[in-house]
C-alpha cells in the first residue's frame, strides 16, 4: 500500500538505514514504487513480486543469488571489508504447500555455509514461538525445521501484532538469523520493532447529498483520515464534486 511505503521512506531518511528487507512491496506493473531511485532495488522474477531487497549505502558490494531468487524470495550477498552476509527476504505463499516454502528456505541455510545469514519473512505461519497466541500446523512445521538448522528468532514479545486486517490480528511476520552472524566481527545493527503508523479509513453512502459532503470533509479534516471509500458520491456534470483535492 502507497501509505505504508510513505512511512516505510520517511524512516530510511530519519534512520539512515543502509538495508531494507520487505514483503508485498507497493508496485506498479510489477515494478517496486514509492521509494527513492537513490536505492538500489533488487527483485527477481517476471512476475507479481512479493519479496524485495533495498540497498541505501553505495559503499556495500552487493550481489544478487539468482539461483537461489525468485518473485518471493530474493537472497542477496553483501560483502562488507573482507566478512560476507547473506541476506534475505522471503514471502510464504498461503497457496502453497509449507514443506515447498520449507525446501527453498533450507536450500538457502545450505548455501550460506560459513557466511553470516539474516531473513526476514512473512512467514503466513502462526507459532507461539514468535509470540503469536496459537501454534498453527504451518506454524509448527516451520517452528520445527528453524529448530534443527539451530535458527534463532528475532521476533520480541508485544501487545502489539505484526499483521491486522477485519478478519482479526496475528503475528506471521518473523526475523531469523543464524550463529555465524553473531560470530562475524562486522555485526549488522540490528532492532526488531513493529511499526505502530496506523491508516484511519472512513466508509461512507453519501446519497449524491451536497450536504452529506460537506460534513464528510469535516470529518476528514478533524481526524486527519488517509483513506475514504464512498458509494453515491455528490455529482455535477457526471463528476464527483464537493472533495478537497488531493484525495
Amino acid at each position: 500500500m502507497y501509505i505504508h511505503t510513505e512511512n516505510l521512506r520517511q524512516i530510511i531518511e530519519e534512520e539512515n538505514i543502509d538495508i531494507i528487507i520487505i514483503q508485498e512491496p507497493y508496485t506498479i506493473c510489477s515494478k517496486i514504487a514509492g521509494l527513492s531511485k537513490k536505492l538500489k532495488n533488487f527483485t527477481s522474477g517476471e512476475g507479481k513480486h512479493r519479496a524485495a531487497i533495498e540497498v541505501k549505502n553505495n559503499k556495500l558490494v552487493t550481489m544478487l543469488i539468482r539461483q537461489l531468487s525468485d518473485e518471493d524470495e530474493v537472497v542477496l550477498e553483501v560483502i562488507t571489508g573482507n566478512k560476507k552476509i547473506i541476506i534475505t527476504s522471503m514471502h510464504f505463499d498461503t497457496t502453497r504447500q509449507i514443506d515447498i516454502e520449507l525446501r527453498k528456505l533450507d536450500a538457502i541455510i545450505q548455501h550460506t555455509n560459513d557466511a553470516g545469514l539474516l531473513i526476514a519473512m512473512d512467514s503466513n505461519s502462526r507459532s507461539t514461538s514468535w509470540h503469536d497466541l496459537l501454534t498453527n500446523r504451518r506454524g509448527r512445521t516451520l517452528e520445527e525445521l528453524l529448530m534443527s538448522k539451530q535458527m534463532p528468532i528475532m521476533n520480541e514479545e508485544s501487545h502489539l501484532t505484526t499483521f491486522s486486517s477485519s478478519r482479526g490480528t496475528s503475528n506471521i511476520d518473523l526475523t531469523i538469523f543464524n550463529n555465524q552472524l553473531l560470530r562475524t566481527t562486522v555485526q549488522p545493527q540490528l532492532t526488531w520493532r513493529i511499526d505502530t503508523e496506523q491508516i484511519t479509513c472512513h466508509q461512507i453512502n453519501l446519497q449524491h447529498s451536497r450536504v452529506a459532503t460537506d460534513n464528510l470533509m469535516q470529518i476528514i479534516a478533524q481526524e486527519n483520515t488517509d483513506m475514504v471509500m464512498i458509494q453515491e458520491p455528490y455529482l455535477y456534470q457526471n463528476s464527483p464534486k464537493g472533495i478537497t483535492r488531493g484525495y
